[in-house]
């Protein structure tokens, strides 16, 4: 994952609500298994991507609630994806990582569809809002301009 679309998701995670975390950590386990599959199986990087997306499933499952029977569920989905990314990097299994991904892409699909029900607040609190305009950078892409810089860090 490049430093812009590192940039982007940060940006994005700062606004984002309940739903739309969920989408974006399963957009971010995307990118990183698309990284893993433009290298070489059992490089160094085709490694590290796919840790990094072992990583954003484990956070996930951590992040599960249990008073839910769907969140047993998604855990036994998230364990068995687990699974197959060690097969990946054991095995040097590339049609794994095209299995994972299948059902990543699924599940946030799953999630953008119920994403405009969740009228809840952004999950992050004090951060920039950020306002896209009709300003291009040096290479191109839309920038986006920040403001309201008077609330934000720690209150003493």
């Amino acid at each position: 994952m490049d430093d812009n679309a590192k940039k982007e998701f940060a940006m994005r995670i700062s606004q984002a609500n309940n739903v739309q975390m969920i989408i974006i950590s399963y957009e971010v386990i995307e990118s990183y298994l698309c990284d893993a599959q433009n290298f070489a199986p059992g490089t160094g990087d085709y490694v590290l991507s796919i840790d990094k997306a072992k990583r954003c499933i484990e956070e996930m499952m951590n992040n599960l609630h249990y008073e839910y029977d769907l969140a047993k569920d998604l855990k036994q989905l998230y364990l068995y994806m687990k699974k197959r990314l060690r097969q990946a990097i054991c095995e040097k299994d590339t049609e794994a990582i095209g299995e994972v991904r299948k059902m990543i892409a699924e599940l946030r699909t799953s999630y953008e569809s119920i994403a405009d029900q969740d009228k809840s607040e952004p999950l992050m609190q004090n951060t920039q809002s950020v306002i896209a305009g009709m300003t291009y950078g040096r290479d191109q892409n839309l920038e986006e301009s920040s403001g309201d810089y008077s609330n934000r860090g720690y209150r003493v």
